[in-house]
């Protein structure tokens, strides 16, 4: 019985945690992010409408080092521009995109 209310206790200080970790999604400009443990940035959205984007390599101070997908891209992007500080970009970032000619590191 006491194993069954340690196991109840971590599951719900697992799924606090969880709800606690969307509320940590930022803004900056057109993009979303959220900052890792080692206080670099993750760039988890961006719903800016231009044709051409680029991402940049820090914001606040803290580099960008990592892309997940994003989602709700503007159809008629072109191009994107990934800078250098980037070190980790998630199988297909910018989903199925036509319109996408050209990535730039």
């Amino acid at each position: 019985m006491k194993m069954k209310k340690i196991a109840i206790a971590f599951l719900m200080s697992l799924m606090a945690s969880t709800i606690c970790l969307a509320d940590e999604t930022l803004k900056y400009g057109d993009y979303e992010y959220y900052i890792n443990d080692n206080e670099t940035i993750t760039i988890s959205g961006w719903d800016g409408n231009e044709e051409a984007m680029k991402i940049p390599s820090e914001i606040d101070g803290r580099d960008v080092t990592e892309l997940k997908v994003l989602y709700n891209i503007n159809e008629n992007l072109k191009s994107v521009e990934i800078p250098l500080s980037v070190v980790k970009i998630e199988r297909n970032p910018f989903t199925v995109l036509e319109s996408l000619r050209q990535i730039v590191v």
